[in-house]
C-alpha cells in the first residue's frame, strides 16, 4: 500500500506500482529494498549513490511545487538572491589616535538610517570595548525644510581607571555624511571595529 506525504515524498514496497500522476521531483522510497527513485521528465529512475550530485538534489526540490522554491526569487521584490549583493560589515581601524577628537568612520547618507558599531580600544593595560547604535532621523518643519538629528546609545565595558574615551555621532551637512567621532585625552590609543547597517528608511 503506497502512502503519500506532503511534498510528493512517497514510500512503498518494490512490488507497488509507482504513481504516474505525480509531478517531476517526487521521491519514492522502497522500504523493503531501501532503494530511492526520483521522478524526472515523467520517468522514475533509481538513484545512483556513487554519482548522485547536489545539483540533482536541488533540481528535485525545485521541481516539487510544495516547496514553492521559485518564490525565493521574487520575495520582497528582491529578485534573484544570488545576485542581490548582500550588505557586508565595514571595517575601520586606527593604530595611533591623536589626543583630541578624530572621525573614525563616515557614512554617505542623505535620507535616514540606523547603524551599529562594534569596537575595541586598547592602550597599554587599558581596554575599552562595546557597541554604539546610532540613528540619523529627518525632521521636516512646516515650511518643507528637512533637517537631521542623531540619536546615539552606547554600551561599553572597560578595564582601567583613567582616560575614558568618548564618542559622538554627527551629521555633516556639508558632505551629507554621518560621522562617528572618538575623543581621547592621552596618546597610545588604538581602535578597531566593524560597522553594520541595521536599517535605512
Amino acid at each position: 500500500m503506497i502512502q503519500k506525504y506532503v511534498g510528493d515524498r512517497i514510500v512503498g514496497l518494490s512490488t507497488d506500482a509507482k504513481p504516474t500522476n505525480i509531478s517531476d521531483g517526487a521521491v519514492f522510497f522502497e522500504t523493503d529494498t531501501k532503494k530511492i527513485y526520483l521522478k524526472g521528465s515523467g520517468t522514475w529512475s533509481g538513484v545512483d549513490y556513487d554519482n548522485y550530485t547536489d545539483a540533482e538534489a536541488v533540481s528535485a526540490i525545485k521541481a516539487d511545487t510544495d516547496w514553492k522554491a521559485t518564490n525565493w526569487d521574487t520575495a520582497y521584490v528582491w529578485g534573484d538572491h544570488s545576485t542581490a549583493g548582500y550588505v557586508l560589515p565595514v571595517l575601520f581601524e586606527d593604530n595611533d589616535l591623536s589626543v583630541g577628537t578624530e572621525t573614525i568612520d563616515s557614512i554617505d547618507i542623505t535620507t535616514s538610517g540606523t547603524f551599529s558599531w562594534y569596537f575595541e580600544m586598547v592602550n597599554t593595560d587599558k581596554l575599552y570595548a562595546g557597541e554604539i547604535i546610532g540613528s540619523l532621523l529627518p525632521v521636516t518643519d512646516g515650511y518643507g525644510v528637512t533637517t537631521y538629528y542623531t540619536n546615539t546609545t552606547l554600551g561599553v565595558h572597560s578595564i582601567g581607571t583613567f582616560d575614558t574615551p568618548s564618542f559622538t555621532l554627527e551629521y555633516n551637512t556639508g558632505t551629507e555624511q554621518l560621522d562617528l567621532k572618538v575623543t581621547v585625552s592621552e596618546i597610545g590609543w588604538e581602535i578597531k571595529g566593524k560597522r553594520f547597517e541595521v536599517a535605512r528608511i
